[in-house]
């Protein structure tokens, strides 16, 4: 996304569609929200901060990013641990406007598709790899430290990873190619990538110089690339093929979306985004169908509904902290051909004794998350940086860290009483930084 676009007031763009779930009128966001910085902190530096803390602490200089470094450009930007998740729930129970790009969601599930594949890296080494251990990629560009694209050379590295990986179709699954992709996109996902193979693979870089209305960006056409990229998730065992099937439902209701926006069908399905349960002394659990963008942890870990033992075997189970199966066999080669898994339905995947289920869609009921356990919406990667013989740690951090606040067409004229615009739509921020460690 162009942040300098994103910061305009927004608009519906000609191949969107837009509808209103609810029946109440957008809430204004308080002339106090948005990214707090501290006196002579580099605003984009302040986002990095508050999203991602263990790597902004590793930071000792910012080398490049995506975002724009005044923070004129920056205060309406709300920073979020998962710019996708957390944005959808802010436009839920605040009552903002939403609006939502098929890339947004492509890069919520690539994130998840990150963490599941380093948490389960040698038990799917043989899908994506024939090497062992990690083999080290070097891609190399002129100028230096200050002057290189690091996003350039990035794409570069996918390019060269792709020689080297087993599946030859994997980077074109993993780009996002649909009618609303930015380079920053585009910048993104070639670093999500990175991250989602850094168990296989070092990498070295060389210079020798509730909602009142939402929007879906784009075209159908896009909503049903993402549909048809799923597939892909079936051939890497019950968990990914479990989650395969909690994605579909809701992105087939997508692209439904376009023939029939104002239907009461997707009126309802949009109601059934999200829901808080629980606090006081105990936890918060978060349920609705945007729980499909958490079901693995930042560890790979499957934060899903009960695996049933039938489909796990005895020896293959184990539960997780909070008392959900992790399910990992030994047999997921990414094979080509629709395993029997694809074929199962939701009463022969799950363990019967789950509790009465918050949401079902097409028979598969979505997991309660605690809402203190919202995996992040980015990926991180260490990269060798060698500036014309002098070396360097170096990192990136990419993915949806934020929830951009703008205003809609309607509200751009309407000032609140400090002369400010009314800001009461949202949507995903998607990011990166590069830096020296330290």
């Amino acid at each position: 996304m162009d942040i300098a676009r994103s910061l305009k007031e927004t608009s519906s763009p000609v191949n969107s569609i837009s509808f209103c779930p609810a029946r109440h009128t957008a809430e204004a966001f308080g002339t106090n929200y948005g990214l707090h910085v501290v006196s002579g902190e580099d605003p984009s530096l302040a986002l990095l901060r508050s999203v991602a803390p263990q790597q902004h602490k590793l930071c000792s200089e910012l080398l490049h990013t995506s975002l724009p470094k005044n923070s004129d450009a920056m205060r309406d930007i709300l920073p979020q641990i998962n710019g996708f998740v957390h944005t959808v729930i802010e436009a839920y129970n605040r009552h903002r406007v939403l609006i939502i790009r098929p890339d947004d969601v492509w890069l919520a599930i690539l994130t998840q598709f990150c963490f599941f594949v380093n948490g389960n890296a040698e038990a799917l080494r043989s899908a994506f790899v024939a090497h062992e251990g990690k083999q080290e990629l070097v891609v190399v560009s002129g100028g230096n430290r200050y002057t290189m694209d690091p996003a350039y050379m990035a794409h570069q590295m996918t390019e060269l990873m792709q020689e080297h990986i087993t599946d030859a179709s994997l980077r074109e699954w993993i780009m996002p190619n649909f009618t609303t992709t930015t380079a920053v996109d585009r910048s993104i996902s070639a670093i999500v990538m990175m991250g989602t193979m850094k168990e296989y693979f070092s990498y070295a870089f060389g210079l020798c110089c509730g909602i009142p209305k939402v929007t879906l960006e784009g075209e159908k056409s896009d909503w049903e690339e993402i549909l048809r990229r799923l597939e892909r998730l079936k051939k890497y065992g019950i968990q990914t093929t479990s989650w395969y099937h909690l994605l579909r439902p809701i992105i087939s209701r997508f692209v439904a979306a376009y023939d029939n926006p104002t239907s009461p069908e997707n009126l309802e399905f949009w109601n059934k985004v999200a829901h808080r349960s629980g606090g006081g002394s105990g936890p918060t659990w978060l349920s609705g169908w945007i729980t499909a963008f958490c079901v693995f942890d930042e560890q790979g870990r499957w934060k899903g509904n009960r695996f049933s033992e039938v489909q796990c075997g005895d020896t293959d189970t184990k539960k997780s902290g909070d008392a959900k199966v992790d399910c990992v066999s030994e047999d997921m080669q990414g094979n080509d051909d629709d395993s029997d898994l694809s074929r199962l339905n939701a009463d022969e995947f799950y363990s019967d004794s789950e509790s009465t289920p918050h949401l079902t869609l097409d028979g598969f009921s979505y997991p309660r998350i605690n809402c203190s356990d919202i995996p992040c919406g980015y990926a991180y990667v260490d990269v060798k940086l060698d500036d014309n013989g002098s070396p360097f740690d170096t990192m990136f951090v990419a993915g949806s860290v934020g929830s951009q606040m703008c205003c809609t067409e309607k509200t751009r004229t309407k000032l609140l009483p400090n002369g400010t615009r009314r800001r009461d739509t949202v949507r995903p921020l998607p990011a990166w930084w590069y830096f020296i460690k330290g």
